[in-house]
Parts: structure tokens; C-alpha cells; sequence
């Protein structure tokens, strides 16, 4: 199941596949002045817009590292200091504040968040994490322009989690046909959810 949403629009895509076309077959291949949050999953790259991977992913990527070498002083520095900087990156969004305020204290996170990514580390694990940032920075800092741009993609997981459950639960669409009308249904009603309307009217008893 896929989640395409904003504040207006929730569409749900129940595909048989999760092939990068399925995602572009709804934005098309011109390119929209847009940001899509996701996590670093290859084939949002199809979608030709602005991308913001998703630090929540990484922050447990960063966590399964620490775990991994409890031993190695170098991973153990790096790690919380890198998270501490990623969570407080998550706290900036909708925080309020004006636009040029906003945009400084973003800035110098991205710095922090660089300079320790640039700072020279013998241990691979150290290395791995820091190429992300290094190899992916246009994808990882689009938040810094507004506060209305999330750094993390938890509401789409969250909206998700219900679906995947009663898919679990229901075994699933048994046809085509049957997805297709999943698929419709899940978009129109948390459409009309988030825009406070009702998906539908009350019907007397006949």
C-alpha cells in the first residue's frame, strides 16, 4: 500500500507491486515544484520532484550501528552526537517561528550535521553513515527551507499501519477489481476526513 498525501489529499495506492512506475504513473514525468518526503527507498526517484529522505529512518539505521559495535569507541562518539542532531532537526518542523529565524537555526543544524560527516573516520560503520549524508545531501535538507517541510515521514507510516492490519487480518483483496475498489474507497474517505467534511449523508430507514 502506498500513501501520497498532503493536508488535502490523501491517496492510497493498492498495488500487487512496489515498482518505482506505480508511484510515477500517479505525478507523471514533468517535473513539480513539490518536496515529497519518503524514506530512501530508490524508486521514489522515478517522480521527478524535490526529495527529503526521512530521518527517522535513518535514525534507526544510525541506532542498529551503535548496537552493532559496542566495543568501537569511534562508533559510539559518532552515533549519538549525530542523532542528537537529527532529532532536533525533527523538533524544528512547525515550530513556529518566523521564516528568516527559522532558516538560520536550520542552517546551522545542517552545519553541525555536515561537519561531522566530513570529519575524517577510520571505522566503516562511521563511514557508511557519513556517505549518506555526504552522497545524498540534496535529498537530505530540503526542511531547512520552511518550517512546513517535515524531515520525517511518520504520518504516512502512521496513516498506513491501520490498512496494513486489516489487510492482515482480511487476507487481503481476492481480485483485481476488489484492490481497485480498496483503492478508491480508502482515498475518497480520508480525503474528506482531513478536509472536516462527512464522505457521506445519513440515510433514513426505509
Amino acid at each position: 500500500i502506498w500513501l501520497i498525501a498532503n493536508e488535502r489529499f490523501k491517496i492510497f495506492l493498492h498495488r500487487r507491486r512496489r515498482s518505482g512506475e506505480e508511484i510515477q504513473g500517479v505525478f507523471g514525468k514533468e517535473k513539480l515544484n513539490m518536496v515529497l518526503v519518503t524514506d530512501r527507498y530508490a524508486g521514489y526517484n522515478k517522480v521527478n520532484v524535490l526529495h527529503q529522505y526521512c530521518y527517522v529512518h535513518l535514525l534507526r539505521d544510525i541506532k542498529k550501528e551503535k548496537e552493532a559495535f559496542p566495543e568501537e569507541p569511534e562508533v559510539q562518539c559518532f552515533c549519538p552526537k549525530l542523532s542528537a542532531l537529527l532529532k532536533k532537526a525533527i523538533g524544528m518542523f512547525g515550530s513556529g517561528v518566523r521564516l528568516s529565524s527559522y532558516r538560520k537555526r536550520a542552517l546551522k543544524i545542517k552545519e553541525q550535521i555536515m561537519e561531522i560527516c566530513r570529519h575524517p573516520a577510520q571505522h566503516p560503520a562511521v563511514q557508511s553513515l557519513q556517505n549518506i549524508f555526504l552522497e545524498k545531501e540534496d535529498g537530505l535538507f530540503q526542511w531547512i527551507r520552511s518550517p512546513d517541510i517535515p524531515c520525517e515521514n511518520n504520518y504516512a507510516e502512521r496513516a498506513l499501519r491501520p490498512l496494513v492490519i486489516t489487510r492482515k487480518i482480511s487476507y487481503g483483496s481476492q481480485s483485481v477489481r476488489g484492490m481497485k475498489t480498496r483503492e478508491i474507497l480508502t482515498s475518497v474517505l480520508h480525503t474528506a476526513a482531513a478536509r472536516a467534511r462527512h464522505a457521506g449523508r445519513r440515510l433514513d430507514p426505509a
